[in-house]
């Protein structure tokens, strides 16, 4: 489980805190907005490392792109139609909530950025209140009864991302870059 600054200090319980690590879930306190999400096998995790020009300096505006790419690359990949939630972030289908995203910014380099979940155990989110949202809400693809391919879902999300920013993403090993 990672807190981001919403989840530190004292809205977070220790109780919840200490049901996390009894079900042998590290928690970290990360520099990230948001507050608190699991991270764990079946997620696409991307942490897009972007420096913002002086026209681009707007956060709220980066984390719509990451929410907008996701919703391109899914509807693309998988024939999903997501979308967002008024008043909350991240990617939701329906009243699922499918994509966490907490970014941070340091000299205008972003750094951290969303945890899909494909196939992830959606019981890890029950041990606490992820994005201070009732656990009942966490999906995944899997769990909607979406398929996907993980590789090319992946490229979608870089590629979707890369345009939204004006820029050219290319392949660096395994993993996508920007």
């Amino acid at each position: 489980m990672t807190t981001g600054r919403k989840a530190q200090g004292k809205g977070r319980s220790d109780d919840e805190t200490a049901l996390v690590r009894a079900a042998g879930i590290a928690v970290l306190a990360i520099e990230r907005g948001g507050a608190a999400t699991y991270h764990g096998p079946g997620q696409l995790v991307g942490y897009p490392i972007v420096r913002l020009e002086k026209h681009e300096r707007d956060l709220h505006k980066f984390l719509r792109h990451q929410e907008s790419a996701l919703i391109a690359a899914l509807a693309s990949e998988c024939g999903l139609e997501a979308g967002r939630k008024e008043g909350l972030t991240g990617v939701w289908a329906g009243d699922k909530k499918l994509a966490s995203i907490g970014i941070a910014c340091r000299g205008w380099v972003t750094y951290h950025g969303f945890a899909l979940n494909l196939s992830t155990d959606l019981s890890r989110f029950g041990l606490f209140n992820p994005c201070d949202l009732d656990s009942q809400v966490m999906a995944s693809l899997a769990s909607v009864g979406v398929g996907y391919e993980r590789e090319a879902l992946g490229r979608a999300v870089w590629r979707e991302l890369a345009g939204l920013l004006g820029r050219t993403a290319r392949q660096v090993g395994p993993k996508g870059s920007i």
